[in-house]
């Protein structure tokens, strides 16, 4: 099963395999920007893949089934959850994942074979605070 920690890495387990389910899951504060605090595929014949970004470091696992503490989250002060499906991104091809780092954080690319990915971005807000942000591009539509 796959299992990663990492500050830099590259997962070629993924490629080739399709999209069967995608979540992201949100935490939604008062005059703040969304955060994501979890990304969940789950691959064609395959096992859910639970990935998120601290300080940097991609921390991602693959499991058989999912745990409701994941997504079934209570609310923290001024901080509620949302869970969303990213229903865009089912069926789609995934190519070759890289975790790279960049000056303010990390970022993680899961490339669509055909052009588009799922970009998941950690970067430091100050104060011991983070932001990550989730950006979908799909691969354009063939001509028709």
């Amino acid at each position: 099963m796959l299992n990663r920690q990492e500050l830099t890495t590259t997962i070629k387990e993924l490629k080739g395999r399709k999209v069967e389910a995608a979540q992201a899951l949100y935490c939604v504060r008062t005059n703040a920007p969304l955060d994501v605090v979890l990304l969940l595929l789950k691959v064609k014949g395959g096992h859910w893949h639970r990935v998120f970004l601290d300080a940097g470091v991609v921390f991602w696992e693959e499991t058989r089934t999912l745990d409701p503490s994941d997504t079934d989250v209570e609310p923290a002060g001024d901080r509620t959850f949302e869970l969303r499906d990213l229903e865009m991104v089912v069926g789609q091809t995934l190519g070759v994942v890289t975790m790279a780092q960049a000056d303010d954080g990390g970022v993680l690319t899961v490339p669509f074979v055909g052009g588009g990915s799922l970009v998941l971005a950690c970067r430091d807000a100050g104060l011991d605070e983070e932001h990550t942000t989730l950006v979908v591009t799909l691969p354009p539509s063939p001509a028709g």
